[in-house]
């Protein structure tokens, strides 16, 4: 769970470990946090797409 919020939530690792399991629990199984890990992972699937494309136009050369 700490993991995850340094890596969704942007905490750092001394403030996820000091943060309550409750309280942690609550903030990940927010639906605004589920509606930011979407967009979060939209976004990366976009950045994925042009690095591909771009890694395919530069084999072609």
């Amino acid at each position: 769970m700490r993991a995850e919020l340094v890596m969704y939530a942007g905490q750092p690792f001394d403030v996820a470990s000091a943060m309550s399991m409750g309280d942690a629990r609550s903030l990940l199984d927010s639906k605004t946090m589920d509606g930011w890990k979407k967009a979060r992972d939209n976004q990366t699937a976009i950045l994925i797409g042009i690095n591909n494309r771009l890694d395919s136009l530069i084999r072609a050369r």
